[in-house]
């Protein structure tokens, strides 16, 4: 799945320490500016006590020791000296700024902003505060007006690489992928080593479907930032699409290590983990995902799939049911949803909830050929052969390529006696998909009633070896060998059967039929490929 994360920019740009216009500041105060100017944090904090102990009114030792109180962890003192220096000089709009930054980092955004308008309202030429107001407005989600600030930011400093790194985070964030993209390129452009840029530029690649680019800029930011937790989750996204599993898994689990409570990154390693078919470890993520966020749609959804993958149907309908009634705003996976719980109800053999499921799913999507294929199957199970007709060769149509409707095709030409059209109908899925041992029996099964028996031999051998642990391949070979008259061949695949399948009545009533015991349990003979048959057709 592809969807829309937050990057945030990793810091404001800063706090913006400079002399007070108007006011002479004192040598202490100006050692105290230039020790902060240098990175000199320790030494500068020392210095401007000084210089406020000699002028307790002294604006700019506070706004200095604002900065180096900020820098070197005391985001509380940074407050209490920026607030110190506003009353000292109203109108000084870097302490306005300063004060704006540390309450970033206390995640007070509201007096953040109105701090970064102040600085606005005192100086509306400071490309910095219009920079920072941006940032601030994406995190509080108002992207329309950050996009608005950022560009205004640009136009009073081209080369402002905060701004662009801000409006491209921005662009992302209203899905405005192609001018997320150019502005990643301008700050890139501006500073090829900037982790943020690219990673922010790998969420643009991914919402084009430039997954491989994604995944480029995604690893270079992390080789620039190791510990850059969104661009090891977002690169985890990009090898979804890719259908790189192992490496999304991978990804995912590096971000959940350094952010446990990213639920995204969850959500992702459970559809991995489902493609690598590992369903229970994709039960557990998508549990986690819904333990961080109950309101995820998506992680129901894709919990319902875990769920049928364990066999756990009845859990699966649960989950499919929850996530329908959260996602009610995104048709596309509505339709989806619906389909797997009405595979859900199908696996549970209650057709006549798994019907309304499907002829839902095609409201929704009536171009998708699935739903249509899912439900034939179920018109068949019920016996209702006209209509399963009816509904896969309109899924055909739909998808010519869609296999499961060619699959479910033959059974119905089966039950109808036209067993040469079953023939053609089983080829056809068999070209599309031949790993699926169904669709071999389906043609045996055709080959049989036309007493094709060497060629049902083959598509029945074929079924078992593509699905070792099914019975029926087995039977189908057992009837076969008996109807050529080798009821030895016949009874070890009868045996075979029953192995698997203790419950087949089928196998058992022949294996009565022919004069031979069921298997002993520990004593059963092995499957295998069975040989060519001597007899004619």
């Amino acid at each position: 799945m592809t969807r829309t994360r937050v990057l945030l920019v990793a810091a404001l740009l800063g706090l913006a320490c400079w002399p007070l216009p108007g006011l002479a500041a004192s040598s202490a105060a100006q050692t105290c500016n230039a020790d902060v100017n240098a990175g000199n944090y320790t030494a500068a904090i020392s210095d401007c006590n000084n210089a406020i102990a000699a002028n307790p009114k002294a604006a700019d030792a506070y706004t200095s020791r604002c900065a180096a109180n900020f820098e070197t962890g005391n985001v509380n003192g940074a407050i209490a000296d920026c607030t110190q220096a506003i009353a000292l000089s109203p109108k000084d709009a870097n302490a306005y700024l300063d004060r704006c930054a540390a309450y970033t980092d206390t995640g007070n955004f509201n007096a953040a902003q109105a701090d970064c308008n102040q600085a606005i309202a005192i100086n509306p030429k400071n490309a910095t505060a219009y920079a920072n107001r941006c940032q601030l407005e994406i995190t509080l989600q108002q992207y329309t007006t950050a996009v608005n600030d950022c560009t205004q930011s640009i136009a009073l400093a081209a080369n402002n690489l905060a701004a662009y790194i801000n409006r491209c985070d921005a662009y992302d964030l209203q899905g405005n992928y192609a001018n997320a993209l150019n502005d990643c390129n301008q700050a890139i452009s501006l500073n090829g080593n900037n982790a943020t840029a690219y990673g922010d530029r790998c969420q643009a690649d991914d919402g084009l479907g430039n997954y491989d680019d994604a995944v480029k800029d995604c690893s270079q930011a992390i080789a620039l930032d190791p510990q850059y937790e969104t661009a090891y989750s977002t690169r985890c996204d990009a090898y979804l699409s890719l259908n790189n599993n192992s490496n999304a898994v991978s990804d995912c689990t590096q971000a959940i290590a350094l952010d446990p409570e990213d639920g995204e990154a969850y959500d992702d390693r459970c559809s991995a983990n489902m493609g690598l078919n590992q369903y229970a470890n994709a039960v557990s993520d998508c549990t986690q995902a819904i333990a961080l966020n109950p309101q995820d749609g998506d992680a129901y959804a894709n919990r319902c799939l875990a769920d049928e993958g364990v066999n756990q149907n009845a859990n699966a309908v649960t989950d499919c049911t929850q996530a329908i009634s959260l996602l009610q705003s995104n048709q596309a996976a509505l339709e989806a949803v619906y389909l797997n719980r009405g595979t859900a109800y199908f696996q549970s053999k209650n057709y006549a909830a798994a019907i309304p499921d499907f002829s839902r799913a095609i409201t929704l999507a009536p171009k998708d050929g699935e739903a249509y294929a899912d439900r034939c199957g179920v018109d068949q199970e019920m016996g209702n052969s006209a209509t399963a007709a009816s509904d896969c060769a309109q899924a055909i149509a739909l998808d010519p390529n869609n296999s499961d409707a060619y699959d479910n095709l033959c059974t119905v030409d089966d039950s109808l006696a036209e067993y040469s059209k079953a023939v053609t109908d089983c080829n056809e899925a068999i070209k599309l998909d031949g790993s699926d041992a169904d669709n071999y029996d389906g043609l045996g099964t055709a080959q049989y009633q036309l007493k094709q028996y060497n060629d049902a031999m083959g598509s029945f051998t074929q079924a078992s070896l593509n699905d070792t642990s099914w019975y029926l391949p087995y039977q189908h070979l057992g009837l076969v060998y008996e109807a050529l008259g080798e009821n030895t061949q016949a009874i070890i695949q009868f045996q075979i059967a029953v192995t698997i399948n203790s419950s087949d009545q089928t196998s058992l009533n022949e294996l009565k039929k022919l004069g031979a015991s069921a298997p002993t349990p520990n004593a059963a003979p092995a499957a295998t490929t069975p040989p060519a048959p001597q007899g004619g057709q």
